[in-house]
Parts: structure tokens; sequence; C-alpha cells
């Protein structure tokens, strides 16, 4: 081997150093960086489809609303029941533990947890778009009550579409993920 490749092949390569400093930084501080990777992941979603799908300018309230779901249940709530609830239950990447964790994500937490949080607060959203106010003057009950009334009305194209990609997506989520990259991967 020359001199060069010695000299090129002994140096740390940039890339793999900085993922592996994110990837310390993510093992070191779980929550905090799960946390704010779904914020973050869900508040673009939001401005893209703002900006990109439907072409309307930009609603700050919304954003603000869709960045709160993304903090407080995608990021709090999930990194609870991900790491906290679900694994101690079903500890390790065994064949079973894995396929029970898939079960108890895609059959008890989504349809009964995630998807109605969403509704409810896509039915706020829905409400501050149209009276164009921050916190629009409903009450959580009737918001609940309506946000569940959609629920149910889309419900089994909402499990069947969320099942197709998350049974396979749960796979990698308790397969090969570690607890610390879990959040990020799936929300």
């Amino acid at each position: 081997m020359s001199k060069l490749a010695q000299l090129v092949l002994s140096r740390p390569n940039p890339i793999q150093s900085a993922i592996s400093y994110c990837n310390n930084v993510m093992a070191t501080y779980p929550f905090a960086t799960g946390v704010g990777i779904t914020m973050a992941k869900t508040t673009a979603a939001d401005l893209l489809v703002q900006f990109v799908i439907e072409r309307k300018p930009w609603d700050p309230q919304r954003t603000a609303l869709f960045a709160s779901f993304g903090c407080l249940y995608q990021g709090v709530v999930q990194y609870v029941i991900v790491n906290k609830v679900i694994e101690p239950i079903f500890p390790g990447n065994a064949r079973r533990a894995v396929l029970s964790k898939i079960c108890c994500m895609n059959f008890i937490t989504d349809p009964l947890l995630f998807l109605p949080t969403f509704y409810l607060f896509k039915e706020v959203a829905f409400e501050q778009q149209q009276q164009k106010r921050l916190v629009p003057s409903l009450s959580l009950h009737v918001a609940a009550k309506e946000a569940m009334a959609k629920y149910w009305q889309n419900c089994y194209a909402d499990w069947l579409n969320t099942w197709s990609v998350w049974i396979p997506g749960h796979f990698v989520t308790y397969a090969i993920c570690p607890p610390h990259l879990r959040l990020p991967w799936i929300d």
C-alpha cells in the first residue's frame, strides 16, 4: 500500500465522526433528543403540507398546534409508551418480544391513543382556521365529541393504512433500532 493510501485510510472519516457524535448525544440524552427531533419533524411536515400540498399562506397558529402535538404526544407520550411501558413488559429483541411490541403498538396504542389524540388536535386546528383564533372558542367536550365522530367514520381505513406502514415499520423499531433511536424513527 502506498504512503498516500495509508495516510488517507489513517484519517478519520468526517461523516462517520459526525454520525458517531450525534448517536452518542442521542444515547446520552434520549428523551430530550427524541422529543426535539419529533417536534421538529412534525413542524416540518405541517409546513410542507401548508406550502406544497395546500398551497396556502402560512398559518402560524396551526403550525404551533402541530408542533405541540409533536412535542407532547409524539414526543413525550410516545417516549413513555415505547421505552418505559412496552419495553419493560416485552424486554429485548427476541422474536416473541418483537412481535408482542408490534402488536401492542399497532392494535392497542395506535387505535386507542394515537389516532384519537391526532383527531382531537386536528379538530382544534380546524376550529382555529375557521375562527382565525389561536385558542378557538370551543369546549374540550365539544371538540372531543366532534373529533371522535370523525375518527369513527374513518377508523377502519386509518387502521388499515397505519398497519400497512407500521406492522413492517415497527419490525425496524423493535428488532433493529436501539431504544434511543426509536422515537426519531417512528415519528
